[in-house]
């Protein structure tokens, strides 16, 4: 049977080198800033 656990195993580790954690996020929430997205980005 299908095992998720298997493919699930390493997504934390990856998501905190990628920074895409919840505390990462806060740290740059700079980057959420909608002055410096793109015209007609939102």
């Amino acid at each position: 049977l299908f095992d998720e656990q298997y493919y699930l195993r390493y997504v934390n580790e990856i998501f905190e080198r990628l920074g895409l954690t919840e505390a990462q996020w806060k740290e740059k929430s700079s980057i959420a800033n909608p002055s410096e997205l793109a015209p007609r980005a939102i």
